[in-house]
């Protein structure tokens, strides 16, 4: 087993590799845009490093506007594309 793997990483440290708003993550989280979180305890929510070492990835490597849409869904496409982004 690799190490990130087993590393899971909480929201703080998850919203600094992907720089979005937390309700942007936890929108993109319910409809299957970003890596569903694990519960390693009742009150206690991560994501795992692998599954989100794979986001910045496909997000590092745009085709077109795919990246923007991929982190901001319609309204970040229309945007980047007004040159407001």
């Amino acid at each position: 087993m690799n190490e990130s793997d087993a590393t899971l990483l909480r929201l703080p440290q998850v919203l600094k590799i992907i720089p979005v708003s937390k309700s942007t993550w936890w929108n993109g989280c319910r409809s299957g845009r970003y890596p569903k979180p694990v519960h390693p305890s009742p009150r206690t929510t991560a994501w795992r490093k692998s599954d989100i070492e794979k986001l910045a990835a496909q997000i590092s490597n745009p085709e077109g506007d795919s990246a923007v849409f991929f982190l901001f869904g319609r309204i970040g496409n229309r945007f980047c594309r007004n040159g407001r982004l």
